[in-house]
């Protein structure tokens, strides 16, 4: 009996350990997810294939502050810090630190943007200056 107690507390600790911190749902099929403190980003719908996708993101780590207005996605991504020698395997090597601004209708995303020229894009998008950026958890 304390042998099963101790497999399925195993079983159970693997399966949740896999999965992220949290999971959210943005408009058109894409999605905020955070799998540790540095590897927040925007996954694509299932199938979608953008040019400007990189390595099966839309937006790449570490996203620190996201908004939202209707199907526009916009954020500031930071810097993540140095990976381990021979951590090829973490998205934040994609990152492209500044601000960005995803478009789920179209795929569009646009990285690495000074805070002026965001600010003016958002403008001509239609988001108000009043959209606010919340902590990714939050949204």
């Amino acid at each position: 009996m304390r042998r099963q107690m101790v497999v399925t507390a195993f079983v159970l600790v693997s399966v949740l350990g896999c999965h992220g911190d949290f999971e959210r749902g943005l408009p058109n099929g894409y999605r905020l997810v955070r799998t540790n403190a540095v590897q927040t980003y925007i996954t694509p719908p299932e199938g979608v294939h953008h040019p400007s996708h990189r390595f099966g993101t839309a937006v790449a780590p570490n996203i620190t502050q996201v908004g939202l207005q209707q199907e526009m996605v916009f954020g500031v991504v930071e810097a993540p810090p140095e990976p381990e020698p021979g951590d090829y395997l973490q998205l934040a090597h994609f990152s492209v630190p500044g601000y960005f601004i995803l478009n789920t209708r179209t795929g569009d995303v646009r990285a690495g943007l000074d805070e002026d020229v965001w600010r003016a894009a958002l403008e001509e998008l239609g988001v108000p200056p009043s959209a606010q950026l919340r902590h990714p958890g939050s949204l």
